[in-house]
């Protein structure tokens, strides 16, 4: 696309690996992470404004539902912080507290309630807010009996509800090792290997299709993997039938 920016705003400069998001209530909006600020589209693109956050924002949620479908709502992560905006458009704010002094990696969010967040840190911990960043609790829990190096999260409908984690050293807390982790909403920080069959690699980044059932595990240099109605993991491509 084009992404001419609007309203005099600054150039828009690309990061090397820059974050895309496409918006879960209406795929004509989408949020560009640039080196410099962070860019909204209302048409796919072909348009772009500065947010006036001017940070390079690594991880983003653009769209959720709470009591209703709210296209507006945006999670960035920057550094040690957390940015949100839960409606209109314009910029975001900072959340009143920070989930820890360690830089974010990544951030998920309820699809069914964005109040409820959840981020990973550089050192491999993963902090959860109730209130749309209010306050930050840890649930790590058991993920640190292992060494491991968290690069991605996501969100898992279901009942109940589940937080998955991509590492970047397979060493799980539970043997067998493997390198996808879960986590149910109702017992937090209670951790456990998640499929089999990985390759010995990060997990860089994950999407789950609601529709679909299934989970897609993106790797770096092993390309992607797909976990859907058994155990075992398969790369994308090919058949297999594997489960959350």
């Amino acid at each position: 696309p084009a992404r001419t920016v609007l309203a005099g705003g600054p150039a828009f400069v690309a990061q090397f690996v820059t974050p895309v998001e496409v918006n879960t209530i209406d795929a004509t909006r989408v949020l560009f992470a640039g080196s410099n600020d962070l860019y909204e589209s209302l048409d796919r693109g072909g348009t772009i404004t500065a947010l006036g956050l001017a940070k390079a924002v690594t991880a983003m949620v653009y769209g959720g539902t709470s009591g209703g479908a709210n296209a507006g709502l945006i999670y960035a992560i920057n550094g040690a912080d957390v940015y949100v905006r839960t409606a209109g458009s314009g910029p975001l704010t900072k959340t009143a507290t920070s989930p820890s002094a360690s830089s974010l990696r990544d951030v998920a969010v309820d699809t069914t309630d964005y109040q409820k967040a959840w981020v990973i840190t550089s050192d491999a911990r993963v902090y959860q807010t109730v209130n749309t960043g209010a306050t930050w609790t840890e649930v790590t829990g058991n993920l640190t009996s292992g060494s491991i190096d968290l690069r991605s999260i996501v969100f898992v409908p279901g009942s109940p509800n589940a937080i998955v984690v991509g590492s970047g050293r397979p060493a799980c807390p539970c043997p067998p090792a493997g390198s996808v982790f879960k986590m149910t909403t109702d017992s937090p920080g209670t951790w456990t290997q998640l499929g089999t069959g990985m390759p010995n690699v990060p997990v860089w980044d994950m999407d789950y299709d609601p529709v679909e059932k299934v989970l897609i595990a993106g790797t770096l240099g092993r390309g992607a993997w797909k976990l859907s109605s058994g155990t075992a993991c398969t790369p994308v491509g090919f058949d297999g039938d594997v489960d959350l």
